[in-house]
């Protein structure tokens, strides 16, 4: 069992370095280039660089994600958490795909719901959005539905039921017992054509072990698909209209926000500053702990982006450090920066301290959602 469990964190590690350094820089300068380059040939290029490089991030975090869910190393942390922010963040970080692939997104949440239920949330976010994302995977054209209700309510418990369905090809009968299996497609043809590990189905199925629930599938091939499952949930104190309208309703006003990223990999702090660049924010670099130190005893900082896997010393320390140490900062908000492998390790920065975990490649999304979730928090305290 040690054996196993030094194996898989092993893995890990190796991947990690991967895709915080070389990938992530790929992704990160073609995800920009893709909406500056107008020249229709480069530009085609520039697109099918991008599309090759997220597709091979995508099938190393599947492999790790399956590895570190099948180690049995992964417990759930309970949080009250709102799921219509949580399934509204995940909605908007698949915009983009929705309107290359100009299908339809429709998401129907049961007024209900509102307020707050306990749960794991990176573990509930990262359900929904293996889900989402294998809809939309299959699906050329119509819509992909998610539908969220109130099934059973006894005393402080909610039943909810989670659907997310598509017009996408649909699977046979005989292949849906099949699917669900690690490294199975329902065929070659298949696996040829959308590409992927075969691992999607069976890391929800995991996860949903862990909700002592699972996954029901119902499709007819060439129509659609719809898979659905069920949750019981302790409830919290429900919104009133006003609040839940409140919590729909954010400020984009993040100018001159004052920025600080720490991060050893000079590519990644190149690709920051690009991202920034038209967002009108002051954004400061240095390429270790020991600088940001400096720059946090000179200046107040409205947020500090830090990355965790840096040599000397590492991200966990320097945050803890600045907290302890810095006159100037100890209260300003740190957000913790890793690569994408790591989304399962969540938790565990959120409880350090950090206020926010975001994963690598960095996007404009990204970055625009952290500095919006700030400016709200600055305005409201």
């Amino acid at each position: 069992f040690s054996s196993r469990r030094r194996h898989t964190r092993l893995q890990g590690d190796w991947s990690s370095d991967v895709c915080s350094s070389d990938l992530n820089s790929i992704i990160g300068f073609s995800d920009l280039l893709k909406d500056r380059i107008t020249d229709e040939k480069n530009g085609k290029m520039i697109k099918s660089l991008n599309y090759s490089s997220k597709h091979l991030l995508s099938l190393i975090n599947d492999i790790l994600d399956f590895s570190k869910l099948s180690s049995d190393s992964i417990s759930l942390q309970n949080e009250g958490v709102d799921l219509r922010e949580i399934i509204n963040q995940i909605k908007n970080q698949f915009i983009p795909v929705f309107t290359e692939k100009q299908i339809n997104l429709e998401l129907n949440i049961d007024r209900k719901l509102s307020g707050k239920h306990v749960l794991d949330k990176v573990r509930i976010s990262q359900l929904l959005y293996n889900l989402i994302s294998n809809a939309v995977k299959f699906t050329e054209e119509g819509a992909v539905i998610i539908d969220i209700f109130l099934k059973e309510e006894i005393d402080d418990k909610q039943t909810i039921a989670f659907k997310i369905s598509d017009t996408g090809i649909g699977i046979n009968q005989a292949d849906i017992r099949k699917i669900q299996q690690p490294f199975i497609q329902a065929s070659s043809n298949i696996s040829n054509k959308f590409g992927g590990t075969g691992l999607g189905l069976s890391i929800v199925n995991k996860l949903l072990e862990l909700f002592n629930s699972e996954l029901q599938i119902e499709s007819e091939l060439g129509r659609g698909s719809e898979f659905s499952f069920e949750l019981t949930l302790s409830k919290g104190k429900a919104m009133s209209d006003e609040q839940i309208q409140a919590d729909l309703t954010v400020t984009e006003d993040h100018r001159n926000l004052e920025l600080l990223y720490v991060d050893d990999m000079k590519m990644n702090l190149y690709v920051l500053e690009e991202v920034v660049r038209d967002m009108n924010v002051n954004l400061d670099i240095c390429e270790s702990a020991t600088d940001s130190f400096k720059l946090c005893d000179k200046k107040k900082y409205d947020l500090i982006l830090m990355d965790i896997r840096m040599p000397e010393i590492d991200g966990v320390a320097a945050f803890k450090h600045i907290k302890e140490n810095s006159i100037k900062n100890r209260i300003t908000p740190i957000a913790a920066f890793t690569a994408n492998v790591e989304l399962i390790n969540s938790n565990k920065y959120l409880k350090m301290g950090f206020c926010s975990h975001i994963t690598k490649p960095v996007t404009q999304e990204k970055i625009k959602e952290l500095l919006i979730s700030i400016s709200n928090e600055s305005i409201s305290n």
